[in-house]
């Protein structure tokens, strides 16, 4: 992850639910990134042309209940309608299932501690399938576990990302307000 100056203006062709970052905003949210990718082994990346130019982001953050992975990716316009988006959409649904919640493998407790599991994410406080400071109010033990199921939503005006979404795999779940904004909610099972 670079620095905040190497992110584009991203111009959005739905109104987003936030206005833009300031450069102390981006930096707090650019630090939180990192601190995810330490801590979970999964975050929001950035996305590049292979020139190296930054196009957007793409990855995961933890869904409302503490218990899915949700998919989200944000690209500049200039690269919208070449496909780029489901490329993404299909890479990160290929890492997500390519690289469960160790915990989350078969035949697997809270005192799993096989070699398939790396030290990074022995340390990374998953406790059994539970993200560390998802519940912060909440005993470890009691946390809910990570499901390997993706999430994933998009506004509901936005036809091309519900198109994305379902080319990909994604079933649609529903509607409802994320933000004050409508929204369709998607999910890809793991079975």
């Amino acid at each position: 992850l670079g620095s905040t100056a190497s992110y584009p203006t991203l111009r959005l062709r739905q109104p987003f639910c936030a206005p833009p970052y300031d450069p102390a905003r981006a930096a707090s949210r650019l630090a939180d990134f990192r601190r995810e990718q330490t801590e979970w082994g999964w975050t929001k990346w950035r996305v590049q042309e292979a020139s190296g130019r930054t196009v957007g982001r793409g990855g995961f953050g933890l869904g409302d209940d503490g218990q899915h992975r949700e998919l989200g990716y944000l690209l500049a316009p200039e690269v919208w309608g070449q496909g780029l988006a489901t490329e993404l959409a299909r890479a990160l649904t290929d890492w997500h299932f390519a690289h469960p919640d160790p915990c989350l493998l078969p035949n697997c407790d809270d005192s799993f501690e096989s070699s398939e599991r790396s030290e990074k994410q022995k340390g990374r406080g998953c406790g059994g399938g539970r993200i560390s400071g998802a519940f912060p109010d909440v005993r470890e033990s009691e946390q809910p576990r990570m499901s390997p199921d993706l999430l994933a939503f998009a506004h509901v005006e936005n036809g091309a990302s519900r198109r994305v979404l379902e080319k990909v795999g994604f079933t649609p779940t529903g509607e409802g307000h994320w933000q004050g904004q409508p929204h369709a909610f998607y999910l890809f099972p793991a079975d």
